[in-house]
């Protein structure tokens, strides 16, 4: 790791590329050392807000997702993990909820907005919402169950919807 962060690679694809993966092997401040001296485009952005995220600077991660001239419905997601993380709960809640009135059906916006929504103390609306998606007798609902109840402390629950939702689709787990 020290010869990689001492000797970066010059094709700035290559460097993005060590830049993940070295967040993905736990080094997130070795890989930032290696974005910051790049070219500040939108996915050079967006892989520094991963990095700063993992490190706990959420005021630059916030920055940094600022920065981003193009936001996708990922870059949302981290909007509201990182605005959680802040305290900023009504604008995390805000930002999840318009994601998912735009993409109702997806696993990561779901979770985003049920994460916001039990993080800014709504823990029954995290619950009520989680129930109309049970409605929908899938395997990603019952994943969704499975996350808040586990997060809400109640794992009985949490492995029960784990166990259905495994079943339904080993791929939720």
């Amino acid at each position: 790791v020290a010869a990689i962060a001492s000797e970066p690679p010059e094709d700035p694809q290559i460097r993005i590329q060590v830049a993940g993966a070295l967040r993905g092997l736990d080094f997130a401040a070795t890989a930032y050392g290696l974005l910051r001296t790049m070219d500040q485009d939108d996915t050079v952005r967006r892989l520094s807000c991963m990095c700063l995220e993992d490190m706990e600077e959420f005021e630059m991660a916030l920055e940094a997702l600022e920065s981003i001239t193009s936001l996708t419905p990922f870059d949302r997601v981290m909007l509201t993990e990182v605005n959680s993380a802040l305290g900023n709960h009504s604008e995390a809640v805000r930002v999840s909820k318009k994601l998912l009135d735009e993409i109702p059906g997806d696993f990561d916006v779901r979770r985003s907005y049920v994460s916001a929504l039990v993080l800014a103390g709504r823990d029954k609306d995290a619950v009520k919402f989680v129930r109309s998606c049970l409605k929908e007798k899938t395997a990603e609902s019952n994943a969704l169950a499975a996350y808040v109840m586990r997060i809400l402390g109640n794992t009985k629950a949490a492995a029960g919807y784990a166990t259905r939702a495994i079943n339904m689709d080993h791929r939720n787990v």
